[in-house]
């Protein structure tokens, strides 16, 4: 007669069920224009988010640490780009902090990212009480998620920012004119 271990199935439904959750449902698109009035200062294109951050924090919570990490192992995780795409990454923890500063502010966790659909790409997250924080180095370019005023997210690149910064403050020359003898 066989025997029905329950333990041993639970474990394999487990071991095959936590590979097809998919990390999409994190993110959703907002209408830029109701949360463009919430930051003064913006990119000039970013793509407005929500994120559902309690499945976010189950998801980096199982990212296994880099260092107990000799294959290329991680969590997988899907990360928005600025113009409408997702791109999967392959998550570590990366512990950044002193051991007695993170023992005393377990809030705080950092993690390292590898490309999956682009293995050029790499980066850093951090998960803090002031929200998620990712800078993504593609070879697009380097591409920032961050929190907004209102409590959702932002996904642009640097040069958008840096662009809307120079047409909001123009270059002015603060050196003052030597006269002519």
């Amino acid at each position: 007669m066989r025997k029905f271990y329950p333990g041993l199935v639970g474990c394999f439904c487990l071991l095959v069920w936590l590979p097809l959750t998919s990390s999409a449902g994190i993110w959703h698109d907002l209408d830029s224009e109701l949360s463009a009035r919430q930051v003064a200062s913006e990119p000039l294109y970013y793509r407005a988010l929500q994120a559902d951050v309690a499945s976010l924090q189950t998801r980096l919570a199982q990212a296994p640490d880099e260092r107990d990490s000799i294959l290329k192992q991680g969590e997988e995780l899907e990360l928005p780009m600025p113009y409408g795409l997702m791109q999967r990454f392959l998550v570590q923890a990366s512990p950044v902090m002193a051991p007695s500063l993170a023992e005393r502010y377990p809030e705080i966790r950092t993690y390292r990212v590898t490309g999956i659909d682009e293995p050029a790409s790499s980066g850093r997250l951090d998960l803090t009480p002031s929200g998620f924080h990712a800078m993504l180095t593609t070879p697009s370019g380097t591409v920032f998620i961050n929190p907004d005023d209102s409590g959702d997210y932002r996904s642009f690149y640097k040069r958008d920012y840096a662009k809307a910064r120079q047409q909001a403050a123009p270059h002015v020359c603060l050196q003052a004119r030597q006269k002519e003898p």
